[in-house]
């Protein structure tokens, strides 16, 4: 296989980790705002520590997505033989960097509302 084939690969592998991450996550929030008031402090904790752990993990899917269209970017930038059917405007790979750096934001954001939440 040829780097420009891995970094596809590389790319759409955290594509669809991270679609099924942020559904998992979409997920345990409608939990939370369901049951929270409802809860004794334990399940509080317990409930608390599955966010955090999905959280990270979501997180660190966006660090590597982001990692592999860099990748992408910069070898369809150096490569001189891109097949017609790889080739991809930069500014669309760029835009879509972009798109998931603010998305790793808005999870900090959100995740110190949820640690408010939870005192």
């Amino acid at each position: 296989m040829n780097k420009l084939e891995l970094a596809w690969s590389t790319y759409e592998f955290y594509t669809l980790e991270i679609t099924d991450h942020e559904y998992a996550h979409v997920q345990l929030v409608k939990e939370i705002n369901e049951t929270f008031p409802f809860l004794n402090p334990a399940d509080k904790k317990s409930l608390q520590s599955e966010y955090d752990r999905q959280n990270k993990c979501l997180f660190t899917l966006y660090k590597k997505h982001l990692d592999s269209i860099s990748d992408l970017i910069s070898l369809n930038q150096t490569l001189v033989d891109v097949p017609p059917e790889r080739e991809v405007d930069i500014t669309s790979l760029i835009t879509l960097k972009n798109v998931t750096a603010t998305l790793m934001q808005e999870m900090k954001v959100y995740k110190k509302e949820i640690d408010e939440l939870f005192g």
